[in-house]
This record gives C-alpha cells, sequence and structure tokens, in this order.
C-alpha cells in the first residue's frame, strides 16, 4: 500500500546482485521483464541488467520504459565506457525489436536511471558510452547543473572526490518527444 505492483529484479550468477533495480506502481503494468546480462561473456559484458515494462496508454498506445543502472566509473576508464554503451546497445536493439514484433501499437519509449555519465561535464564530453541512443532526446541535455544535478560533490578521500553531476538521466524515444 499504496502501491499494488512492486517487482524487484533478481539478476543472475555472474551479474551485480547487489544493485538490482525496482519499480513501485500505482497503475497497471504489463510485460516486466529482465534484460539480464549475467550470460553473456567478455570484457564488455554489462556488469547488471535491465528492467522492463509496459504501461497500456489506451488500445493503441503503449510506453516502453527501461530502467538501468549502468557501469560505473571505478576502473579502467575505457572498459567501463565499453561496459555503459553496449548495455544501451542492447536497450536500443531490444526496442527496435518490440517495435517490429508489435506494430498494431504506437510505441513511445523511455530510459531512465543512473548511467554514470554526464555528457554535459567536461569529464565526460567525449565519452561515446550514450551513442546508441543518439537518436532519443536526454531531457537533462543543455540544463543548468543547477537543475539537473542529481549527484551533489562528495569530499573526502581526495581519490574519490568529484565535482556534481547528473548521472540519473531521462531518454525518451522520437515518438514520445513527438506526443
Amino acid at each position: 500500500e499504496p502501491y499494488p505492483l512492486a517487482y524487484i529484479t533478481r539478476f543472475s550468477d555472474g551479474g551485480n546482485r547487489e544493485l538490482n533495480i525496482a519499480v513501485l506502481s500505482r497503475v497497471a503494468l504489463t510485460g516486466l521483464r529482465e534484460l539480464d546480462f549475467g550470460k553473456l561473456r567478455g570484457p564488455g559484458r554489462p556488469p547488471r541488467g535491465i528492467l522492463s515494462f509496459v504501461l497500456n496508454l489506451d488500445d493503441q498506445h503503449r510506453l516502453l520504459v527501461y530502467g538501468v543502472h549502468l557501469k560505473a566509473n571505478w576502473g579502467e576508464r575505457d572498459r567501463n565506457i565499453a561496459k555503459r554503451f553496449h548495455a544501451l546497445r542492447l536497450v536500443a536493439e531490444d526496442a527496435q525489436r518490440i517495435r517490429e514484433r508489435y506494430p498494431a501499437y504506437t510505441w513511445q519509449m523511455m530510459v531512465m536511471g543512473d548511467v554514470n555519465v554526464d555528457p554535459d561535464s567536461e569529464e565526460f564530453a567525449d565519452d561515446p558510452s550514450l551513442k546508441p541512443l543518439d537518436d532519443w532526446r536526454d531531457l537533462w541535455r543543455g540544463k543548468s547543473l543547477e537543475e539537473r544535478a542529481t549527484i551533489p560533490t562528495r569530499y573526502g578521500d581526495p581519490a574519490m572526490e568529484f565535482p556534481p553531476a547528473a548521472f540519473d538521466r531521462f531518454f525518451i524515444s522520437p515518438e514520445l518527444e513527438a506526443s
């Protein structure tokens, strides 16, 4: 109460179980899925999966939502980028498959969550992690730091200090932006 639906992912072996993704909803959701990357192999394997669900807007319109928590910035930069990039590439491919599999519906789509990249920050200006969503709109893009900061400055250990950033982001598909 007051959330009739609650779902928490349970990613498989090889995934990062401490960082599961959840949704609480007051409205009915359908198509709850885990895109589980635990069985993938190789240095670019994303460390955890994606939660996906659908909201039935009306008889013809569906909102497909992806909840993400992409690879953090600790460790090797190029490997972190590859893991984030591959996770979003898999999301973009899944979104395209859904459009093709269910053409009777008008699909609007959103990717939201912790991407661990702030493309408006100088540190991430050349980071290609978000490239698979180039044709989607980043709702924080171009907003002032005061409007978009989701991670405040961290102080203490100099090796772990960083400036404020907007790692928690919302991307909408062209169809959602047009509506």
